[in-house]
């Protein structure tokens, strides 16, 4: 939630750079929250998935 205040703070940013996985809410929740922020909206995680 500290991420979508801050984010929301802001004019318009350049990147913004999300991990899927965070403590409140999701990072594609909160990347539809705050799509038209940016136009460069990258998503990551520490996750690796093992077949």
């Amino acid at each position: 939630m500290e991420a979508l205040r801050i984010i929301r703070s802001a004019d318009r940013l350049d990147l913004i750079l999300l991990d899927v996985d965070m403590p409140e809410i999701s990072g594609i929740e909160l990347a539809k929250l705050i799509r038209d922020m940016t136009s460069k909206l990258v998503f990551t995680t520490e996750h690796t998935k093992n077949k």
